[in-house]
């Protein structure tokens, strides 16, 4: 299926990119949300982690009385008492309880700044307004623009292959060369391009028009050098054809005279650089033309779209 680039009317499109923008907004609400309730337990779990690292060593005690033989006190205050007393009162034991005391508080720190940041990003995400320019400005997301900018790249590549590459002329046969002349004359937007079925008399293959009138154009293929007789023989097929202007298609090389002589007549030679030149002078316009092709002007209030859109989201979704 050909892909096309809709041309739509922002005022006429409004209510149909409002539902699309809206079920975008809710598909990445939602997301967002499972996203950020995700991360909130991720969170939670740090500062719970932080907490028990805080009282870890300290709470060793307060479990170990609970099991302390009985005969040392009937007391379960004084065997936590004892334990405090024999184990902690050590400048290792109180490293070990300050390091597990920093790093306990270093989660706590960063979980509850983690918190703060998650319930800010719940609060910004918010609806969308109803405003023609907000519609719009969401509507053209980035992704929407890359998805139009690879195709557009696309269509550039192709026509760059097709309007500009080209085998030289000199490697042409005369069909491909004739083929290669019509192409480039409808590339630089002559019309009414014919064949002159009676060529033979003055060298003269077709008739095309432009802005300028009619024009009379011979294609000399094999020849290795075109003379003064040549050229001579091509104006007459011009006067007699009653052409306004005259152009030599050809790769072969010309004498000094025969190049004065088709000034003198005013003939226009096109030799390989020549067309080239041509044709990129005129490469704007006619990748203008080319993306033409591509352009869908029917479906101005997005209507169409909007429809497929809604479709293939409410399935992602």
């Amino acid at each position: 299926m050909e892909q096309k680039i809709i041309i739509f009317c922002p005022e006429c499109a409004r209510k149909n990119m409002d539902k699309i923008v809206t079920l975008e907004n809710q598909i990445k609400f939602s997301e967002e949300i499972t996203w950020l309730n995700h991360e909130k337990k991720i969170v939670f779990s740090d500062l719970w982690k932080g907490i028990v690292l805080s009282v870890y060593l300290l709470l060793i005690p307060f479990v170990i009385g609970l099991i302390y033989p009985l005969s040392y006190s009937e007391y379960y205050s004084d065997r936590v008492a004892f334990i405090f007393r024999t184990f902690y009162l050590h400048i290792i034991s109180f490293l070990l309880v300050g390091i597990f005391l920093i790093i306990g508080l270093y989660y706590i720190v960063q979980a509850i700044k983690k918190i703060s940041s998650i319930q800010q990003k719940r609060e910004k995400l918010i609806e969308t307004t109803n405003e023609i320019t907000d519609i719009l400005n969401q509507f053209l997301s980035s992704e929407r623009i890359e998805i139009i900018d690879d195709l557009i790249q696309g269509l550039r590549n192709r026509f760059d292959q097709n309007y500009l590459k080209q085998v030289p002329m000199s490697q042409m046969s005369m069909r491909e060369l004739q083929v290669f002349v019509v192409k480039s004359l409808k590339k630089l937007g002559y019309k009414n391009i014919q064949i002159n079925n009676h060529f033979d008399s003055f060298d003269i293959h077709l008739f095309a028009e432009n802005e300028h009138g009619k024009n009379s154009i011979s294609i000399v293929k094999g020849e290795l050098v075109i003379t003064m007789d040549d050229v001579h023989k091509i104006a007459i097929g011009k006067a007699y054809f009653d052409c306004d202007q005259c152009i030599l298609v050809t790769a072969s090389k010309m004498t000094e005279d025969a190049k004065k002589l088709a000034d003198q007549y005013y003939i226009d030679v096109w030799n390989q650089e020549k067309i080239d030149e041509n044709i990129n002078n005129n490469v704007t316009d006619e990748w203008v033309r080319y993306l033409e092709h591509y352009y869908d002007y029917s479906d101005r209030d997005l209507d169409s779209y909007t429809k497929y859109e809604l479709q293939r989201m409410k399935k992602i979704s």
